[in-house]
């Protein structure tokens, strides 16, 4: 089954639920040069604040190619809701495909009605298998951590939580333009099988008629071991090896994309694991070579 109909197949059955599904993405990317060694640095040599994100300067010296990207874009009937500096040298986003809150009750005060509450609480619960494939490679894992450089944190997701406004969690509903917006998928990610289980996960959370409780209006990367476990909170996996596991696991990843391409998943996966795993790197050169 290819990518395109496991997509089609899950829109389809919202579709016969009576629901219209809304897909926006926020595609970011770095815009880089090769240096004289071959290692890539940011294009413009300017770019070089600490905390570059929506620097509204680093954006109009991008202008020229990023106003001609959008119209690419825009021709493809896109329709480019916006786009930005990003927090590294060198980064940008573009966005697209915004949807608007629908009617309904709205009992945690999110801007979302009751079946997206219903919704992103199936995701939560599925979330350390859907991470396998929108978070596919071994790369991947190396972003989903609490700190990292920049402004003081990733901004990438490692709780299995949702909030408002809240960049710490994995699902979050933003206050000005409410919908429900998943941070753990990047680049490399098959966007057809990406939505397609996402949509599984969350047709399953509205057949269930499911309530994810309400939202945790915490920092979650300020949050230790014990509030974070009081909380009932878990974490996503730490490795492509372990959300193969999960993916493996979870009952929903077959029936979503059907046996056959289930298993190629997750052969693929673990192949790419293996490989990885069986390849010395130039970190365990310098650390190990001399270190015994």
């Amino acid at each position: 089954m290819c990518p395109r109909t496991v997509l089609t197949r899950q829109t389809e059955r919202a579709s016969e639920r009576g629901f219209v599904c809304n897909l926006g993405m926020e595609t970011e990317f770095f815009f880089v040069l090769m240096d004289q060694l071959g290692r890539p640095e940011p294009w413009n040599p300017r770019d070089t604040l600490d905390k570059p994100c929506y620097d509204a300067i680093g954006m109009l010296q991008s202008i020229h190619f990023l106003d001609e990207m959008v119209g690419y874009m825009n021709a493809l009937g896109w329709d480019v809701d916006s786009f930005d500096h990003e927090d590294g040298n060198g980064q940008y986003e573009f966005d697209f495909s915004m949807f608007a809150p629908g009617p309904g009750d709205d009992p945690y005060g999110c801007g979302i009605w009751g079946l997206g509450y219903q919704f992103l609480a199936r995701v939560l619960a599925h979330a350390p298998a859907i991470v396998a494939v929108t978070c596919p490679t071994v790369n991947s894992y190396k972003r989903l951590i609490r700190r990292g450089a920049m402004s003081g944190s990733t901004w990438a997701p490692v709780f299995i939580s949702y909030g408002r406004n809240n960049r710490t969690h994995l699902l979050r509903v933003p206050t000005k333009s409410p919908r429900v917006e998943s941070r753990a998928v990047d680049a490399s990610v098959n966007a057809y099988l990406g939505a397609a289980l996402v949509l599984a996960a969350g047709l399953d959370g509205i057949d269930r008629d499911l309530d994810p409780g309400p939202p945790i209006d915490r920092d979650m990367y300020v949050q230790s071991d014990e509030q974070i476990a009081e909380l009932g909170v878990g974490l996503l996996p730490r490795t492509l090896s372990e959300a193969t596991d999960a993916f493996e696991a979870d009952p929903l990843t077959q029936e979503g994309f059907g046996p056959d391409l289930h298993a190629a998943c997750i052969e693929f996966k673990r192949s790419e694991w293996e490989d990885f795993h069986n390849t010395v790197s130039q970190w365990e050169w310098e650390r190990y070579l001399t270190f015994y």
